[in-house]
């Protein structure tokens, strides 16, 4: 027979979070090929930037140098941050999953509290500097599916805790980005969504069952909502 866990173990178990005492930071040896392969994927856009930006730059805006040196300022920082965030132990990050998820809800929503680019409420404006709040809403969800995944891996098979759970959360993320309109990031985030589930252990025949009616209803609404939809596709 297997030993009863002690009370220590078992809030442990119910909360492995809370007990999780390791490192925030920690120090090890970097994927060199993958690392050669982001940079040169940010070499090759900056390249691509600069030569489709610089006479337009120069037109309008006197320098040609406008796009490419902004761009290359952001490239810095964001291979600064990279590198610092790849000391942070990742398993830390669980503890803010939570805090992350309904984070993204807040700044998604706050979307709307500022004026539309091109017909589409997507950016929040800090004074020279804007973003997009979607790609934290992407991050959050890997995040909080990640954890809940490992932390209830025995109930993936099931149709509430590994099918339902999911679709739920990543609702809530849709359904803000569907109006703003973000079409792209909408598709995006259930990508990822659906990728995270079959990888996590949601049953197949679990989304077979959720998938199939939802796909009807899909139709339905799309010959009804048809200039709505156009619309959407338009930004």
């Amino acid at each position: 027979k297997r030993p009863v866990p002690q009370h220590n173990e078992r809030a442990a178990i119910r909360n492995p979070v809370k007990h999780f005492h390791e490192p925030i930071i920690m120090l090890g040896h970097f994927d060199t090929p993958f690392l050669i392969l982001v940079l040169t994927l940010l070499g090759i856009g900056l390249v691509t930037l600069f030569s489709s930006s610089y006479a337009s730059s120069l037109y309008y805006l006197g320098n040609s140098y406008y796009y490419i040196l902004r761009q290359l300022f952001f490239a810095v920082v964001g291979v600064a941050a990279m590198l610092a965030a790849s000391l942070v132990n990742y398993r830390f990050l669980r503890n803010f999953c939570w805090l992350a998820y309904a984070g993204s809800l807040v700044l998604l929503a706050a979307c709307y509290l500022f004026p539309a680019q091109n017909g589409a409420q997507r950016w929040i404006q800090l004074g020279p500097l804007s973003f997009q709040p979607s790609e934290i809403a992407k991050f959050a969800v890997i995040l909080l599916f990640a954890h809940l995944m490992d932390r209830d891996k025995d109930k993936m098979g099931k149709m509430v805790e590994g099918t339902w759970r999911y679709i739920v959360l990543y609702g809530m993320v849709a359904g803000i980005l569907v109006f703003q309109p973000h079409l792209s990031g909408t598709l995006l985030i259930g990508f990822i969504s659906l990728t995270l589930m079959l990888v996590g252990g949601t049953k197949f025949s679990n989304l077979l069952k959720i998938g199939v009616p939802a796909v009807i209803v899909g139709l339905i609404l799309a010959f009804l909502l048809q200039d709505f939809i156009l619309e959407q596709f338009a930004h």
